[in-house]
């Protein structure tokens, strides 16, 4: 077989690959939003948000949120500020989770011990546009730890504006 027939019968399939690959890629950041999250080393740490849709009044909403140790030997620290969790919110687009806000905590009062067991229960005021959302918190095994991240993932949630109907 020449190379004329070798490179006429191949390209049939790269140009199957390449129209495959255009579907494919532009739908793949959102496949992998739900599970797409920044590594969680804390995986006895449960942070969740009270529900998974919220009205918003006035362009803005309390969401409620809870985080549960669920080791029955280690302590874990959270860092807190004014009596809240301090978090970072993170947005859902279209290329995936895009940070909208991770300002300092009002008054940040530090690394609070949550024992084994213990739940915190938390509520951020949010004052954004709708659409899905996550909080990412700080959490360390450490009550001094050397730096402060945001790595423990709640479940995603929606805002939407009051009025609409819940989605189905």
């Amino acid at each position: 077989m020449d190379e004329r027939t070798r490179s006429a019968r191949s390209r049939p399939r790269r140009k199957r690959w390449r129209t495959a690959l255009r579907f494919v890629l532009p739908a793949l950041p959102l496949a992998l939003a739900g599970c797409a999250s920044p590594v969680d080393p804390w995986t006895d740490v449960v942070a969740e948000t009270v529900g998974d849709e919220f009205p918003l009044r006035n362009e803005s909403t309390v969401v409620p949120v809870s985080i549960t140790n669920l080791s029955s030997e280690s302590s874990y620290f959270l860092l807190v500020g004014s009596g809240s969790a301090c978090m970072a919110l993170d947005r859902l687009t279209a290329r995936g989770w895009h940070e909208e806000y991770a300002g300092p905590c009002p008054q940040i009062a530090g690394m609070m011990e949550l024992g084994p067991g213990e739940t915190f229960r938390s509520e951020a005021l949010l004052w954004v546009g709708p659409g899905v959302y996550r909080f990412r918190l700080a959490v360390s095994d450490d009550a001094a730890p050397p730096g402060v991240v945001f790595r423990e993932v709640t479940n995603a949630f929606s805002l939407r504006p009051q009025g609409r109907a819940p989605s189905s």
